[in-house]
């Protein structure tokens, strides 16, 4: 157990697939998935945030489909961007102190009250978690000794990750269900 602030970071659970990457594909996965949480909490600025970033990594991996120095981004970004400036922009104009991640909703909000990036932040450490134990439940080992592996990974107790694994079982089950069937097809065109 990790007596610090700091978390063991173990690999990324879908390596263990072994599946190369189809980048069109998980770009478009990766927008939707952002998207759906927007539209989930349009106070949420995070999935704005992590769409842009998705575009321009996905142009950096490949540059070749630029094509132009423009780019398409989805109007939720834009709206959910344009809405926290101008937040910041009112709150200036009218003289009262705020800094952009207050207006963005990244920090403050008061005492005791998390900010959304560390919120954002578990909650994605809790679906890889997840993630990782369906994996290893898929490969035919037991739900308890999956939860023993993927707390030694993370260098957390098995009573911290059996809720985790609860809380995102159906998602991370589907999702790798889904998952799987795609890699099957996909191998299956390729024959």
């Amino acid at each position: 157990m990790v007596n610090s602030n700091e978390e063991k970071q173990p690999t990324d659970p879908l390596d263990e697939l072994e599946i190369p990457p189809d980048l069109d594909l998980l770009m478009t996965d990766y927008m939707d998935t952002w998207k759906s949480k927007y539209e989930n909490d349009s106070s949420n600025i995070i999935p704005a945030l992590y769409g842009i970033s998705a575009i321009a990594c996905f142009y950096w991996q490949n540059p070749n489909k630029l094509g132009s120095p423009n780019v398409t981004v989805p109007f939720w970004a834009i709206e959910a961007l344009s809405e926290g400036f101008m937040k910041y922009h009112q709150a200036k104009g009218s003289g009262r102190t705020t800094t952009l991640g207050e207006a963005f909703g990244l920090e403050g909000g008061g005492q005791g009250i998390t900010p959304i990036l560390k919120k954002t932040f578990k909650s994605d450490r809790n679906r890889k978690i997840a993630l990782s134990i369906a994996i290893k439940i898929d490969g035919g080992i037991s739900v308890e000794e999956a939860v023993n592996l993927v707390a030694d990974e993370y260098d957390l107790s098995e009573k911290t990750i059996w809720p985790i694994w609860s809380n995102n079982k159906e998602l991370v089950q589907s999702s790798l269900k889904n998952f799987l069937t795609l890699k099957t097809s996909g191998s299956d065109e390729s024959d």
